[in-house]
């Protein structure tokens, strides 16, 4: 998923599925790029593109902070947050690769979401709130997002957001229980 915020289509066409083996893939693909943008002479870029490089900095290296933190995957429901790889895809999606990578993503949505819940095992509190708005704010964009092929993708892409949206608040809402 970083190389589509990155500006790549990956050559496969599965969603990667949370994983710890697919979080150490990501943390080792950050830190390439960011090998890769210390190499550019930042001082000779133009303003619009030095305010592009810093931007991309900041990402690969707040993203290589929160990869580089084992616990993340059972711990950070907002690890979860595709609003930006999908927001991504949906501007790219007038070009043919983007618009199928994004149908078939769509539809593997529900795999995804499903061996989320399977990690989040020690939730902190804290996070389930910010989770709980990030992924009502996925599934706005999803509902706005007109441009599938496959519409069965987009329901079934809809259904699994509101069911993870139903087990965070499940889990908040135990969580508030068990405190009080």
């Amino acid at each position: 998923m970083q190389a589509v915020l990155a500006g790549d289509l990956p050559a496969s066409v599965a969603l990667p599925i949370p994983t710890t083996q697919k979080r150490t893939e990501n943390l080792a693909f950050c830190q390439t790029q960011l090998r890769q943008l210390q190499v550019v002479p930042a001082n000779e870029l133009s303003p619009a593109s030095h305010f592009k490089y810093q931007s991309f900095d900041r990402f690969l290296r707040q993203a290589s902070q929160n990869l580089s933190q084992d616990s993340i995957l059972r711990d950070d429901a907002r690890y979860y947050d595709l609003q930006a790889v999908f927001r991504t895809l949906f501007r790219r999606a007038q070009h043919s690769p983007a618009q199928t990578l994004a149908a078939q993503w769509l539809q593997q949505l529900p795999q995804y979401y499903a061996q989320a819940k399977q990690n989040l095992k020690d939730q902190q509190p804290q996070y389930l709130l910010q989770a709980i708005e990030q992924q009502t704010a996925f599934y706005q964009l999803l509902k706005q997002y007109s441009r599938p092929t496959n519409l069965d993708a987009k329901r079934t892409a809809q259904i699994a957001v509101k069911d993870f949206i139903a087990f965070l608040i499940s889990l908040e809402f135990e969580q508030n229980n068990l405190i009080e």
